[in-house]
């Protein structure tokens, strides 16, 4: 929640309670009650549910929060097909005289008004700086948990309440939270009106505004979402769990995609779109990759590298539509692909955004994160090598230099892949330019891989994307609510199977030695 249900919504037809416009009533009377309990800096748990868990780390008194008028939002990964049989996702943000990143509302329903998937309410409590989640059983509220239930070492951890199942961090959820914003109406992309006869379901449909405007929105609960986890994590000793996020994909998943839609997208695929997100070539944290709009939003503490031959890549059109053909992409069953080209993942904005609150707070900094991110620095997501890294980190430290202390010494008896070479990195502070010139070295590669051969490196670049696609459904099935969100293909790949290489930019065995392993 806001953008997901518990359940896939084939599997979750058929119930009563919380299901339809009359849970969204209800529901909106549960946040009126809500925002009354945000503004006063508490949490409402409403009758028959558990109270709030946890202390968390008590804030000073809240300053008065502006009254704000609810912001409508909508998806559908069918959103370009109306039909009366799609599923659609309604977020209401805010109202209540609370500030729109602290209170949403999820409504899931066909285009008849028909239920899909329940009505589910998340509440920012200062009382505990974490998220609550409420949902409608039997006509009643029940307040299912909240971001204190989940430990710090979230990686691998088993769902302490239900709706952990999809918020695996936690915090807020927007799949597509970047440009182009992928099935979301936005600036690049309008939900087709399906021409409802349900009042309540064009009600909420004539309100809806950009998606834009939600990305905002989700990158402020994040923040509020991340210092509560970090707070909480520095207060218990445990600042590994949280730091592992940065090695690791733990917290909630996020998608990215070009910004141009495909002029046709199922049977042959027509596009003019040759954009290769930048978040798909290396980490976002190295800098704010350029959207079709300008550049990531919620970078703030990124480590301002400037990489023109990186963020300059791109693939070729014809290409890309040839490769699909070619690979026998299909989205929801038929042949073709997603609204807009290249969707696929990028590294969870909820990890990210967990490393940017530890700089925030002076408990890492900027030399230590480039260090790690340069382990198979090519697999800017799902690194299994990285990720196996985390496993020496210490317990806890107070600044940078303890944790870099122990860090190497825990490294120099790892046999893990990359422990000797992350060591020598962390015994260099005047490495960020190395770091640059390495990665530029790179993108330059990959660039001449593209003039010498388009095809070529298109082709390969969806290989690597087709990989990554069963990856993200790997660490994340649950936020896979459609056959219509992601394409699949003929090639059969296999999470963890191939990047690529570094230096040469070609594709390689991901069990092959990756720059700077040793």
């Amino acid at each position: 929640m806001p953008d997901h249900a518990q359940r896939h919504p084939r599997q979750a037809r058929g119930g009563r309670a919380g299901r339809g416009p009359a849970g969204l009533r209800r529901a909106l009377r549960l946040r009126h009650r809500l925002g009354r309990a945000v503004r006063l800096g508490g949490s409402a748990a409403p009758s028959g549910s558990a109270a709030p868990s946890g202390t968390g780390t008590t804030p000073p008194p809240p300053a008065p929060v502006p009254a704000s008028k609810p912001e409508f939002f909508v998806v559908s990964e069918l959103g370009d097909r109306p039909s009366l049989d799609n599923a659609y996702r309604f977020v209401i943000a805010g109202g209540a005289g609370v500030s729109s990143e602290k209170l949403y509302v999820a409504s899931f329903t066909s285009g008849k008004g028909a239920p899909q998937g329940g009505t589910e309410v998340m509440a920012w409590s200062e009382k505990i700086q974490a998220f609550a989640y409420y949902k409608e059983e039997g006509g009643n509220w029940v307040r299912k948990g909240d971001g204190t239930m989940v430990p710090s070492q979230a990686k691998g951890a088993k769902p302490t309440f239900e709706c952990m199942a999809c918020h695996t961090s936690g915090g807020p959820i927007m799949k597509e939270l970047h440009d182009s914003w992928a099935n979301w109406t936005s600036t690049w992309m309008t939900v087709t009106d399906p021409k409802s006869p349900d009042a309540a379901f064009n009600r909420m449909f004539g309100k809806v505004t950009r998606a834009d405007d939600m990305e905002k929105r989700i990158i402020a609960s994040e923040h509020l979402h991340v210092k509560g986890r970090v707070d909480r994590a520095k207060t218990g000793g445990d600042l590994k769990g949280v730091l592992t996020q940065l090695f690791c994909d733990v917290g909630e998943g996020t998608l990215i995609a070009a910004h141009s839609k495909n002029s046709q997208r199922f049977g042959t695929v027509s596009t003019f779109s040759s954009m290769l997100p930048g978040a798909f070539v290396v980490s976002p944290l190295f800098r704010a990759p350029r959207t079709g709009t300008g550049t990531e939003l919620g970078l703030e503490n990124n480590l301002k590298f400037s990489l023109p031959q990186i963020d300059s890549l791109s693939v070729d059109s014809k290409a890309y539509s040839d490769t699909l053909a070619k690979f026998g992409s299909k989205i929801g069953g038929e042949a073709g692909d997603s609204i807009f080209p290249m969707n696929g993942p990028e590294k969870s904005y909820a990890d990210i955004d967990a490393v940017q609150e530890l700089l925030r707070q002076g408990l890492v900094d900027a030399d230590f994160v480039a260090d790690v991110l340069m382990t198979d620095f090519t697999t800017p997501a799902f690194s299994a090598p990285r990720c196996a890294l985390a496993d020496a980190l210490p317990a806890t430290w107070k600044d940078p230099a303890e944790l870099k202390t122990a860090f190497a010494a825990n490294l120099a008896k790892s046999n893990a892949r990359g422990a000797k070479g992350l060591a020598a990195r962390l015994a260099k502070t005047d490495d960020a330019a190395a770091h640059t010139a390495t990665l530029e070295a790179y993108g330059k590669a990959c660039a001449d891989r593209k003039t010498a051969n388009a095809a070529t490196f298109t082709e390969d670049t969806l290989r690597v994307l087709s990989q990554r696609r069963l990856e993200f459904v790997d660490a994340y099935g649950s936020l896979v609510e459609s056959e219509a969100l992601l394409p699949v293909d003929n090639l059969g790949s296999k999470p963890g199977a191939q990047r690529f290489n570094g230096t040469t930019c070609v594709l390689e065995p991901q069990s092959a030695a990756f720059v700077g392993e040793q």
